[in-house]
């Protein structure tokens, strides 16, 4: 406990920035550190084991794909090691062209009917020591000098009817060779009286193309049994030293052959890609970390700012200097609400002392400003039933003259005034917004006379039906007064309301000159500004208050006929839907 004191204490000697890069370091970059180092660790495992797993897959494909092809080879050996015209052939004595020439001609029918011979990578021949025959392209004698030759002699002590060996042989230009795959087979399938053997001999390269549609690495090899490299995929790749790099599959092609495939891992490609991608992932690391600490280092900045300005506002208190803080740029946090509350504390004890060396002026001041609100407080009295006053006034003078239909129009205007007047409820139903409505109108019909025709149909349904307040009347007034005032003749002004699928549907119908579609929008977004229109406005704005997206306003207008058409919730005065 006492060492937390301790550690409390120097923290307290601290800013608040360097506090809140110690929160940073110890409790985000260092776990994030950590958790990278650990992954990435793991995933570059993961990754040499699947590269190793890889090579070992393709180099096992290899092995398959060479073992195919050197069946395929064997195969056609056997179809001519089990020839039995062929051995009685060999075995004849070919004493005249004719039938030396026929021993030729089968061979190479024979040949010409494999696909070896399409091959440009392989070549057959056949060796008999039947002295009778006649070499040719593809069919040779068994000599002394044959017998000496490295492939007969490799064969011989194979002591297996099949051997496989590798050879060179020396180009004309007796510089360059080529080296050479040997399948060499015993011909002893029937009884025979001479020695026959069968050779393919296959280019070397041919394997190098196996391995190149194969195997995607770097390095890979065909090994002979003493590990001496008999091709390879790479040139550049002349003797072969076993160590971890390598993975080694044997090529059990016959009895007498122990030879191996092998794949070469190239670790350091790998570990070139995965340093390549830790320096990256280090960077976007790095990158990180500065945006942060650019972030702290903001954040701590707004803070201390605003502390120091409530540091200076106290030390000027002190001295008796009572200045607010500057609110603008402020905002909205704890800190700022602590400025708020400071700034009062300032105006309040600013106030106080005021009123301590003021205080007469201050009393004065008010008694002055409570007369001025009480005056008009019995104006705002006084004006309205003055005014009701004199109207019933005229009235009353009208009826005495018998002249009933101005008496009418004053009666309607001073029911209208009290209605503005004594607002009440915003909400209302439907039958109240409609005598507001009748009252405005039968005003509209002594100022136009004949020329107004004036059509309501109204669903008795609906008149329980709660509205906003002079949400309807807004839009007969405006078909009034923009519509039809400007029509010269007879002046068309239709009410309906109707409930349709739980909605109440008002529209209003008039004859006028139209809208554009700048001041429709206007309306039905409630951003009309010209000051005639800004009791539509209003009403947009109250719909919107009260309905949401629960109500619609659509205006379909042209010039001779506009229709504003209102859908609102068929409710009653407890919200409840009507049907």
């Amino acid at each position: 406990m006492k060492r937390l004191k301790v550690l409390t204490s120097k923290l307290n000697s601290f800013t608040l920035f360097q506090k809140m890069t110690i929160i940073y370091v110890t409790c985000i970059i260092i776990p994030l550190i950590s958790i990278f180092m650990f992954y990435y660790g793991a995933t570059v495992e993961k990754v040499k084991a699947d590269n190793v797993e890889d090579v070992r897959i393709q180099t096992e494909n290899v092995v398959d794909e060479i073992k195919n092809e050197f069946y395929q080879f064997m195969t056609w050996t056997s179809s001519l090691y089990l020839d039995e015209n062929l051995y009685e052939l060999l075995n004849s004595n070919l004493t005249t062209y004719s039938k030396g020439k026929a021993l030729l001609d089968y061979i190479n029918n024979s040949l010409n009917r494999s696909f070896l011979l399409n091959n440009s990578y392989a070549e057959a021949k056949i060796y008999s020591d039947n002295q009778t025959l006649y070499s040719g392209e593809n069919l040779l004698r068994i000599t002394d000098d044959t017998r000496k030759q490295e492939w007969y002699i490799k064969h011989k002590e194979s002591g297996s009817n099949v051997s496989l060996q590798t050879s060179e042989l020396i180009l004309a230009d007796g510089v360059n060779s080529k080296q050479y795959f040997s399948i060499v087979r015993t011909m002893d399938c029937y009884p025979t009286d001479h020695e026959s053997l069968i050779k393919i001999d296959v280019e070397v390269d041919y394997f190098k193309k196996v391995f190149k549609s194969i195997y995607t690495g770097s390095k890979m090899c065909l090994l002979d049994e003493n590990n001496r490299i008999i091709v390879s995929s790479n040139v550049d790749l002349k003797e072969y030293s076993k160590n971890d790099d390598w993975i080694e599959l044997d090529l059990k092609l016959a009895d007498s052959t122990d030879w191996k495939i092998v794949g070469y891992i190239d670790e350091a490609a790998i570990e070139g890609i995965d340093a390549k991608n830790f320096f990256f992932l280090l960077g976007i690391i790095f990158c990180i970390i500065a945006v942060t600490l650019f972030v702290i280092f903001a954040v701590s900045l707004s803070m201390t700012r605003r502390f120091t300005k409530i540091t200076q506002c106290m030390n000027n208190i002190e001295n008796h200097i009572f200045e607010p803080i500057d609110e603008e740029g402020v905002g909205k946090d704890e800190i700022a609400q602590l400025v708020y509350s400071t700034n009062r504390l300032t105006l309040k004890l600013k106030r106080l002392i005021e009123e301590v060396y003021e205080a007469e002026i201050k009393q004065k001041e008010a008694e002055l400003g409570k007369q001025n609100a009480e005056l008009k407080a019995l104006q705002s009295q006084i004006n309205p039933h003055f005014l009701f006053n004199t109207l019933e006034t005229i009235r009353m003078r009208s009826l005495s003259r018998n002249e009933k239909e101005t008496a009418g129009i004053i009666k309607n205007l001073s029911k209208m005034f009290r209605r503005m007047i004594s607002w009440g409820e915003d909400i209302i139903d439907l039958k109240t917004e409609l005598e507001y409505i009748s009252e405005y109108l039968e005003i509209q019909k002594y100022r136009f006379g004949d020329e107004l025709d004036i059509v309501m149909d109204i669903d008795e349904n609906c008149l329980s039906c709660q509205l906003p307040k002079m949400v309807f009347q807004v839009f007969v007034e405006n078909a009034c007064l923009h519509g039809t005032e400007r029509v010269s003749g007879k002046k068309h002004i239709a009410l309906q309301a109707k409930q349709e699928d739980g909605m109440l549907v008002l529209s209003v119908t008039d004859n006028g000159m139209g809208m554009t579609e700048e001041i429709k929008r206007a309306i039905i977004e409630g951003k009309a500004t010209q000051k005639e229109r800004v009791g539509t406005s209003n009403a947009v704005r109250r719909l919107n208050y009260y309905y949401d997206d629960r109500y619609s306003l659509d205006i379909m207008s042209k010039c001779g006929q506009t229709k504003i058409l209102l859908r609102i919730p068929h409710e009653n005065k407890d919200g409840e839907q009507l049907k």
